[in-house]
């Protein structure tokens, strides 16, 4: 299924739902984006977020289906780069194609907004299947790994060598 997508820019308001997604795509039990097997905890607070949406270097895209909010990511520019986080999608709507029009959109909109000469996330070293799925986006490997970062409260890693890995796709 292709989805075009009509994104918007999250406002305070979407702060609580944008942080139950995170924690729902991110913790729970349903769909093949979950690192509930790798981290334990929440993957989410709502400070972070609301702390997010009002960061002038930072913008978190939306989607809703009707009135629920089924999508999110977040983009953060840095001099020539946009970082990409908090990209999560509703597990029932999941392999329906809508993380990838999500990403498209998201890549756009910074295109549109920033000089991107390149974008960057990082992801559990150890989810295969994802880092497969950003590759088939173009993303890249770069071999540059560190521990899970247990000092952003992003959750607790299950196993003591959990490592986090940057991707990268220039533009």
């Amino acid at each position: 299924m292709t989805h075009r997508l009509e994104v918007s820019l999250a406002v305070l308001n979407d702060a609580n739902e944008i942080n139950d997604l995170l924690n729902l795509a991110y913790r729970g039990e349903q769909g093949w984006t979950n690192e509930n097997g790798l981290v334990s905890g929440q993957r989410s607070v709502i400070d972070d977020v609301e702390i997010t949406i009002k960061d002038e270097n930072s913008v978190f895209l939306i989607y809703r289906d009707k009135t629920q909010l089924v999508a999110c990511i977040c983009l953060e520019y840095k001099t020539g780069d946009v970082s990409i986080g908090a990209f999560a999608v509703h597990p029932d709507h999941q392999k329906t194609g809508l993380g990838t029009a999500m990403l498209n959109a998201a890549e756009q909109y910074a295109a549109d907004k920033f000089t991107v000469k390149k974008f960057v996330m990082v992801v559990l070293s150890d989810r295969a299947d994802l880092i497969s799925f950003y590759e088939r986006r173009g993303y890249q490997r770069n071999d540059i790994k560190s521990d899970y970062p247990v000092h952003l409260n992003v959750g607790t890693p299950k196993h003591p060598n959990l490592k986090i890995e940057q991707l990268i796709k220039y533009v």
